[in-house]
């Protein structure tokens, strides 16, 4: 179990830095608001590893926009990959997926 928490740590200190990059690079120099949808994923991504818009406002209680913002920043910050399946858009985590694959 320690070396899963670890393994989740560091997963978790990955997603940050990678957000905090892409950030960056988009020119935006505030970090994450805590409240914020994204934070809430990434906050309760090993828990939820797939997730669709409808998902994350139904897990995390925020708006269809929020959730859409907040899916596609952590996909272009590659910590969610993006896939469509029968019309229905979902994103996972595939560091996490791969980890325990």
């Amino acid at each position: 179990a320690g070396q899963l928490a670890a393994e989740m740590a560091n997963l978790r200190d990955e997603w940050e830095g990678r957000l905090e990059h892409a950030r960056a690079t988009q020119g935006k120099v505030r970090g994450v608001r805590r409240d914020s949808a994204t934070a809430l994923i990434i906050r309760d991504l090993p828990a939820t590893p797939v997730l669709t818009s409808a998902a994350v406002q139904r897990i995390h209680d925020v708006s269809h926009v929020a959730a859409d913002r907040a899916l596609a920043e952590l996909a272009e910050a590659s910590i969610l990959t993006s896939k469509e399946r029968r019309g229905v858009r979902y994103f996972y985590a595939e560091d996490l997926l791969d980890a325990f694959g």
